[in-house]
């Protein structure tokens, strides 16, 4: 299984504790380098992709160099994003970095990620309930929502209680 786990940088103190204790040592964990929720799903296995926007971003990950492919990223976000065309070069590679983290290094849709694993202050989990409090983390569930991937944001307790059942941390 492929999860993405992302989310928020300012991260409760319990939610990051319980990112870091759910059984991922199995599964591909995709995730962006940032402190917060990216750091704690770092934490959960060996089998990591993390993309970052940029060398430097993060002491190891993947920088994507292709250009149609970096092309084909900034086009997705262009059409979610509402004011792509006034986000900072910075700004642009944070949410291309979502994008991989999501369809993987190559973006291919046969290597979607299974499921997001998230933490937003407004709990945001689809395309409609994502705001200005998602913060950049919206580019990644709005992606998902589009391509019927289920976004779990932790969040909300009806979605803890299904990463208790699917994890059987019961």
């Amino acid at each position: 299984m492929i999860i993405t786990g992302i989310g928020s940088r300012k991260v409760p103190v319990e939610i990051y504790d319980f990112i870091t204790r759910l059984p991922l040592q199995n599964h591909t964990v995709r995730s962006g380098g940032a402190k917060g929720c990216d750091t704690a799903f770092e934490e959960t296995t060996s089998d990591l992709e993390i993309y970052i926007p940029w060398s430097g971003f993060s002491q190891n990950g993947i920088l994507i160099r292709d250009n149609s492919l970096l092309t084909l990223a900034e086009e997705m976000i262009s059409i979610i994003h509402p004011a792509y065309k006034n986000l900072s070069q910075g700004a642009k590679k944070l949410h291309t970095r979502n994008v991989f983290q999501i369809f993987g290094r190559n973006l291919d849709p046969n290597e979607k990620s299974d499921m997001v694993i998230c933490w937003t202050p407004d709990g945001a989990y689809d395309i409609h309930t994502c705001g200005k409090n998602t913060g950049g983390t919206a580019t990644a569930i709005k992606l998902a929502s589009l391509f019927e991937i289920p976004v779990y944001n932790l969040y909300n307790e009806k979605h803890m209680d299904k990463i208790h059942d699917i994890f059987n941390l019961w």
